[in-house]
């Protein structure tokens, strides 16, 4: 049972995309330790969704969060272009 069921308030506010509660709360890697988390971060620097990486790396979604969890990794055959992704700008 709610204390106050007819008192509803709802506090909104605008965050920063670049501040520490993104780097908290969205997972963007500050100081990438990984080949997933260095692919994650030029992603969300570049702003594309994963299916966007998939299609220019040349892979499946599913890889592409795979990699970014840490689950898998790149096998040899991708590193050429998960490196030429990494680079370019």
């Amino acid at each position: 049972m709610d204390a106050l069921p007819f008192c509803k308030a709802t506090l909104r506010g605008v965050r920063c995309p670049k501040g520490p509660y993104f780097a908290r709360i969205k997972g963007y890697p500050v100081t990438p330790r990984t080949i997933g988390e260095s692919i994650r971060k030029r992603r969300l620097d570049l702003g594309l969704r994963q299916i966007e990486v998939a299609r220019i790396i040349g892979c499946n979604e599913m890889t592409i969060v795979n990699w970014e969890k840490g689950h898998t990794h790149p096998r040899v055959a991708k590193m050429a272009r998960v490196e030429s992704f990494l680079r370019e700008g």
